[in-house]
């Protein structure tokens, strides 16, 4: 509070970014000092601006840090303190109208040579709106156009506690089947590798019905684009599970962008649904019109599914893909490293988390592979290292996921004693694939003097 006052009273702007992009009210909502958060506020800091680094409102980042951490420090108090005073958003339906809006406004702005650039009601755009070949600029503003939709957030937090109510009706056999949702078994997230059953069958059905309807050809063509399109929903289904228990745990824009990528996902399984029926009952035109909007929905909901990947890293390891240090280097003397308390060293500028459990000590990558938790902050749970923030779970031996959302696993290290000091170095994941959990061992209980 003291160091607020003293940068208002040297006439600072209370809304002044930092290197990051970020306003003190960010950052203040971030860390949960609701009193810091109140006083800015009553100074006129707005509630509304966003970082232009990861474009938040102060809102967004509080709940995003509440939701990691639990309602620790001030957070749920700045949280209505912020909701108070944030921007509510545009109501539905109205924020369908004026994203649509965008859209044509930006197309026709660009065939009228208007140019709509950081006008003063919309504010700067990001460089991929305004730059580059028209259909990424169109992309790329129903892109952002739906991750600045706020109003989305209380909708996406129900379902997430309606998935939660339902998988905890399944009481004990609720992880398995979420690591089963999730891709443990495979050591690689599941849903990418179930959505292109749907894709694929759907473009067969596609080009069938297209080939079909230029040239007229046997019945066996037609069975054909139904079989495809029957597969395509058996596959959507599958997608829609594995897709939902993966989103349950994104937050802020990916988690709207998310909500759009499902909601088209779904309409388009249920146009998929009523042409498969319609093929039964030998309604053949009907079908191929509803398969065709469903197809076209696929598309758009694909490039807000690459979006997530790509763009937001969601279902991307985020393990430090670092091989260094190469060779032995100290890091942390044997008195220092407490019994099953997980402790953070720097090793060459790569965050390291060593662990003593049993005697046994080990050295694990700091991040987590699922969304870069910092697992310096987990613990020891029957022999597992747990993260953080949703809860995977790594084997002590091997660093592999034994429990979701995580499906990678996370880096590991040789380790061992030489003159009181724990010594640690790269295992290229290469080896770790082919020695697995002997390269560890070895290297985990080998002291040399």
């Amino acid at each position: 509070m003291d160091v607020i006052d003293q940068l208002l009273s040297a006439a600072t702007p209370v809304d002044g970014v930092d290197a990051d992009g970020s306003t003190v009210l960010h950052e203040a909502a971030y860390s949960g000092r609701a009193d810091s958060v109140r006083h800015l506020l009553a100074h006129g800091a707005d509630p509304g601006r966003r970082d232009t680094r990861f474009g938040g409102t102060p809102l967004g980042w509080c709940r995003h840090r509440r939701h990691e951490t639990g309602p620790v420090n001030g957070h749920g108090y700045g949280e209505q303190l912020l909701a108070q005073r944030a921007p509510t958003g545009i109501p539905w339906p109205q924020n369908i109208v004026a994203l649509s809006g965008g859209i044509v406004r930006h197309v026709v702005g660009r065939f009228m040579r208007i140019d709509h650039r950081d006008s003063p009601a919309e504010g700067p755009r990001d460089s991929s709106v305004t730059d580059g070949p028209a259909v990424r600029r169109v992309a790329e503003l129903y892109a952002q156009g739906v991750e600045r939709q706020e109003w989305l957030n209380k909708p996406g937090y129900k379902l997430e506690h309606g998935m939660a109510f339902v998988f905890g009706l399944v009481g004990a056999r609720a992880r398995p089947l979420q690591d089963l949702l999730h891709g443990v078994w495979l050591g690689h997230p599941l849903h990418p590798v179930i959505t292109d059953i749907p894709v694929g069958a759907w473009t067969a059905a596609l080009v069938l019905d297209t080939v079909d309807m230029i040239a007229p050809r046997p019945a066996g063509f037609r069975q054909a684009a139904q079989m495809s399109v029957g597969l395509g929903v058996v596959g959507g289904i599958g997608g829609a599970l594995t897709g939902l228990t993966d989103w349950q745990h994104t937050h802020d824009d990916a988690r709207r962008a998310g909500m759009l990528h499902g909601a088209l996902n779904a309409v388009a399984l249920s146009l998929y649904g009523l042409s498969w029926r319609d093929r039964r009952r030998g309604r053949h035109v009907r079908a191929r019109i509803t398969s065709t909007l469903g197809y076209g929905l696929t598309i758009a909901s694909s490039y807000l599914g690459g979006r997530l990947v790509f763009r937001h890293r969601v279902g991307v390891d985020h393990v430090d893909g670092r091989l260094t240090p190469r060779e032995f280097v100290p890091v942390l003397t044997e008195t220092e490293l407490a019994e099953d308390s997980p402790t953070a060293v720097d090793c060459s500028g790569v965050p390291v988390v060593l662990i003593r459990h049993e005697g046994r000590i080990s050295a694990f990558g700091g991040q987590c592979p699922h969304l870069g938790a910092p697992m310096a902050e987990g613990w020891l749970h029957r022999d597992q290292f747990v993260c953080p923030w949703h809860g995977s779970r790594f084997d002590l031996q091997t660093g592999a996921a034994t429990s979701g959302p995580a499906t990678s696993p996370l880096s590991s290290f040789q380790t061992r004693l030489r003159d009181g000091q724990i010594e640690i170095r790269r295992i290229p994941p290469a080896q770790l694939a082919t020695t697995g959990q002997t390269a560890i061992t070895e290297g985990a209980q080998r002291h040399e003097s």
